[in-house]
């Protein structure tokens, strides 16, 4: 990947990774037996600054990657309206297809089943299940508490 970076010089691919690599551990779940202790202040500057980087953004491409990490962030922070906010305004509109969309779209389900809009939820899930083989088992696990 150094080589690539040396090579191509594309700083908005690397600057990219670096924010993706800041925003991971703070959006994943390493131990599903213990609920995880999130740092809201953490999350809350990591989404201002992928905001700055979105808009900084000069491809529909990365433009989708941060909005994608924007929704995460947001939702896995217990900002539930602000990720339906975020994937309405940041994602839906953009044109690059990309296994991003569906995942995004499973984190706004996501964050109506949070909010106890089961038929919303359960209706975005589907659609995200439909586009993408990715996360399927997690969706299924979802669907079923709704039914």
């Amino acid at each position: 990947m150094s080589k690539f970076f040396l090579k191509e010089k594309n700083l908005e691919a690397l600057g990219y990774i670096l924010y993706a690599k800041k925003v991971e551990p703070h959006v994943t779940t390493t131990d599903y037996w213990s609920p995880e202790t999130r740092d809201s202040i953490v999350m809350d500057g990591l989404l201002k600054n992928g905001l700055q980087l979105y808009h900084a953004a000069k491809t529909d491409l990365f433009k989708l990657k941060y909005a994608y990490q924007i929704v995460r962030l947001a939702h896995y922070n217990g900002h539930y309206n602000d990720a339906i906010k975020y994937y309405d305004e940041l994602v839906g509109p953009n044109p690059t297809q990309s296994i991003l969309q569906p995942m995004s779209l499973a984190l706004k389900a996501g964050a109506f089943f949070r909010l106890g809009r089961n038929e919303d939820a359960a209706y975005l899930f589907s659609k995200a299940f439909h586009q993408s083989h990715v996360k399927k088992f997690l969706i299924i696990t979802v669907l079923t508490g709704l039914l």
